[in-house]
Parts: structure tokens; C-alpha cells; sequence
């Protein structure tokens, strides 16, 4: 996955903006934040708890817990864009 397929993917939802904050870009629904690019190789996606242990589960050297804005407790996961799969 590129950063403009992660761009298209959260775009595609129904209300979903792209904004920046501090020079990076930032998903979101309503003004709540699903979604970021990081940098041009990772991308942070905010999932439930469930969703968080099971996508870690099936894929670890994917997805790891990102320390910002809360990690596990908040629901949000880091992962490196390039060993993300389209499926």
C-alpha cells in the first residue's frame, strides 16, 4: 500500500475529509480523526480495542501500537505503509 492508496481508501468513506495539522495529513468523519499519515512510509489508523488485537494478531510485524495520542488505550495502531495489504 502507498500513502495515496491509504489517501483513496479513507477519502472513499461516506463524510470523509482530508485535513493538515501540522503539516501532515489527517482523515476524519464529522471532525473526529480516523486516520494520518505519519510520513511518507507510515500511515496510523484509529481502531476498537478488538479490532487493534486482532489485526496485531494476524499480522505483527505490520501493525504496532502507536505511542501517540493514547496507543492501545486509545485504539490506535502505526504501521508501515508498504507491508499493508490491499485486499
Amino acid at each position: 500500500m502507498t500513502k495515496e492508496d491509504l489517501r483513496r481508501l479513507a477519502l472513499a468513506l461516506v463524510g470523509a475529509e482530508e485535513k493538515s495539522h501540522f503539516g501532515k495529513a489527517y482523515f476524519r468523519v464529522r471532525d473526529r480523526i480516523f486516520a494520518s499519515l505519519k510520513d511518507d512510509e507510515t500511515g496510523v489508523i484509529k481502531l476498537m480495542l478488538e479490532q487493534q488485537a486482532m489485526m496485531t494478531m494476524r499480522s505483527p510485524r505490520s501493525f504496532n501500537l502507536s505511542p501517540a495520542a493514547g496507543g492501545a488505550r486509545a485504539g490506535r495502531k502505526s504501521s508501515s505503509l508498504r507491508r499493508m495489504k490491499l485486499r
